[in-house]
């Protein structure tokens, strides 16, 4: 069995087209972040691909592949 952890992605959006994507795993044993800034991005786009993470549970292993594909796709 897995020991239950909670994914939380976040997102902050800056006024000059510069986004913040963050994931974060909280579990008994462990608690971890990794983040990843873009720039170029509108809020709409931005939007879409942290909702894109979210519904499709992107885990916290593969959220950067998955991030490189999709702004390489917009």
């Amino acid at each position: 069995m897995q020991n239950a952890r909670r994914i939380r992605y976040s997102l902050v959006l800056f006024p000059e087209c510069t986004v913040t994507y963050e994931i974060a795993v909280d579990s008994a044993k462990e608690h971890t972040r990794d983040s990843r800034t873009v720039t170029g991005l509108c809020r709409q786009k931005a939007r879409w691909i942290l909702e894109y993470l979210y519904e499709n549970a992107v885990t916290a292993e593969h959220w950067r592949d998955v991030l490189e594909d999709l702004l390489v796709q917009i």
